[in-house]
């Protein structure tokens, strides 16, 4: 079953190189992408390409966020299909949430260990 569906995108230059940060949290301020790598932080998206980085601001690439819908995320450790989903602390892989963190997602696949795409709907719940 495929679980993939285009939604929201919004399009802005990387704050670093984040040519390996496919499926990782990201904020976006109409012009930046950056990693969110606070525990239990808020998001605007996911990362859903791998854009060129150079240190020559004029010859960076783009990145692309997905602000909505279902999208594959990195889980940041075993998640079970279904569970409520926040952002790991450092490196904006998606873990089951716990007390005071922000729910940003919702888990569609399981993962049986971190660094695994896993399917997810991103929607803000509150807070756990």
């Amino acid at each position: 079953m495929a679980y993939y569906q285009e939604g929201n995108l919004r399009a802005g230059v990387p704050a670093a190189d984040y040519s390996a940060k496919a499926g990782c949290a990201m904020s976006f301020d109409g012009d930046t992408i950056t990693l969110v790598a606070t525990a239990g932080a808020r998001i605007d998206g996911v990362l859903i390409d791998d854009p060129v980085w150079s240190s020559d601001a004029t010859r960076r690439q783009n990145g692309t966020i997905q602000v909505r819908d279902v999208v594959k995320v990195v889980a940041g450790d075993v998640v079970a299909k279904g569970a409520l989903l926040a952002v790991e602390v450092t490196t904006g892989h998606f873990i089951t949430a716990t007390t005071g963190q922000h729910i940003v997602a919702k888990a569609y696949q399981a993962s049986t260990a971190a660094g695994q795409l896993i399917a997810a709907e991103l929607n803000y719940l509150g807070v756990v």
